[in-house]
């Protein structure tokens, strides 16, 4: 096949644990990683790994030995986005944004979703426009469905030598190793040996895809609007939920996979748990409690000016724990590859919901992206000119009351002559910037734009609305 191989080699902190389940998550995550980053060099979108059938009979029962109920007994899935390379930009659904349709370009032909209906939004040029994250590094397991054995017959077949790594077979090594071994010298009961962990694995699977597909046609069906310059989800007459009583544990299933794909959109975490979606779920069956709070959104039931039920999901105003671990320092200023005066930082993964990046003339001046607060708008209402004043409490007019508080906010801090200088630049999500500040453009203007001090780029991140054109996007307009 003429493949080009490299070898990959892993930096080790120095400070770590002993213990061999340490070694081993961390040996997972660093490998991971490094793969991660030699595919996104490499330009490469999927990475075929190697586990088969034997893998999988494992995996089901460490997950039964670990108390796994549920989905957890589906085993090793078939297809995902690659682990460990949470905030790895170009290697975790980045990498490929996009600026999504307006109604007038949908006549042309398929999209991806409906964009706006915003009076300001057909005239919005592109570069205006937050756009939204695609793209990644997905893991796929062809082998899956065929066990060690074949494998090793047709490798021998075709002479190709079988490696195996040497501490597989060391039972004492840790919990997998002692699993392979009890499978490998049959001393379970029959109910546990592979063929039937494998049945099990393959029947969870089996119902997973189908209350996920029950989920998918429900989802599709829901009027959405995402606002995703303040990472706000409403969901008009959100009445799915009556339909799933909550004595039927399988209804409830599918209404719980819904609920998850609904905080997915807004959700200022990697992850929604299904515990959480589930019991999300279950308090909102049969209106049982119209404000909850999950997975850092909360969740409020009203009507709006229609008259019109409503779901509004949006995040949860910011602990005085997360103003501080939120505050992000943008570093790593690298050269353009352009010839434009200018140093850019690299792409970081904001409070898990945005992409932000600096362009910079100085780069000793030190930007931080942080939760816009009650002091910032203070300072900002008594320190700028009444155009850039007017500016601003016209674009705050898009997200009232404390929500603006969920708000990205861009400070720059620079020393000079001994004395530390800071002043806030931007509010990305608003199109907000003072003067000497804008969003990167599209076009090549930049090295021509001499009076500009810096330039600041945002995007949100990926989310799912392939499915169904009620599905609206807010993504430029003040």
């Amino acid at each position: 096949m003429h493949l080009d191989t490299r070898v990959l080699t892993l930096t080790w902190p120095e400070m770590l644990s002993d213990t061999t389940l340490h070694l081993e998550r961390e040996a997972r995550r660093l490998r991971y990683q490094a793969i991660g980053d030699a595919c996104r060099k490499a330009d490469i979108n999927t990475l075929l790994v190697g586990h088969h059938a034997d893998d999988q009979a494992e995996t089901v029962l460490v997950r039964l030995t670990n108390n796994y109920l549920g989905s957890g007994l589906s085993g090793i899935k078939a297809h995902k986005p690659v682990p460990e390379c949470h905030g790895m930009y170009g290697v975790h659904e980045s990498g490929n944004p996009q600026a999504l349709s307006t109604p007038a370009e949908r006549t042309a032909g398929p999209q991806r979703v409906r964009s706006t209906s915003n009076k300001h939004h057909s005239n919005t040029h592109a570069s205006e426009r937050i756009l939204i994250e695609g793209g990644g590094l997905s893991i796929s397991r062809p082998l899956l469905p065929y066990s060690k054995d074949e494998l090793v017959s047709y490798c021998m077949n075709m002479g190709v030598r079988w490696h195996e790594d040497n501490t597989n077979a060391d039972p004492q090594f840790a919990l997998r190793n002692t699993v392979r071994y009890l499978l490998n010298k049959h001393l379970l009961p029959v109910a546990l040996r592979a063929p039937r962990l494998l049945e099990v694995a393959a029947g969870v699977a089996t119902g997973d895809s189908r209350n996920e597909a029950k989920a998918n046609q429900e989802f599709a069906t829901l009027d959405l609007l995402l606002d995703v310059r303040c990472g706000t989800l409403v969901v008009e007459n959100p009445s799915f939920m009556q339909a799933f009583p909550s004595n039927d544990g399988s209804d409830l299933i599918v209404g719980s996979l819904v609920i998850r794909k609904l905080l997915t959109l807004v959700a200022p975490t990697e992850v929604i748990q299904m515990p959480d979606a589930y019991g999300a779920a279950a308090k909102l069956v049969g209106q049982r409690q119209s404000a909850i709070q999950i997975a850092g959104i909360a969740i409020c039931e009203r009507q709006d000016a229609r008259g019109v039920r409503i779901w509004v999901m949006q995040r949860k105003v910011p602990s005085a724990q997360e103003l501080i671990t939120q505050s992000k320092r943008l570093t790593a200023y690298e050269d353009l590859p352009q010839a434009v005066a200018l140093k850019t930082t690299r792409w970081l993964l904001w409070d898990s919901r945005y992409w932000v990046c600096v362009y910079h003339r100085d780069p000793n001046v030190e930007v931080t992206i942080r939760f816009l607060t009650a002091q910032d708008l203070a300072l900002l209402r008594t320190t700028h000119t009444p155009s850039v004043l007017q500016r601003l409490e016209q674009v705050l007019r898009l997200v009232p009351g404390k929500q603006r508080f969920t708000l990205p906010v861009l400070a720059a801090r620079r020393r000079s002559d001994g004395v530390e200088q800071a002043v806030i630049v931007a509010l990305p999500t608003l199109g907000w910037s003072i003067d000497g500040w804008r969003k990167w453009p599209a076009s090549s203007s930049v090295a021509r734009d001499s009076e500009q001090v810096g330039y600041w780029d945002i995007r949100y991140k990926k989310v799912d609305l392939e499915s169904s054109r009620k599905h609206t996007i807010l993504d430029s307009g003040a």
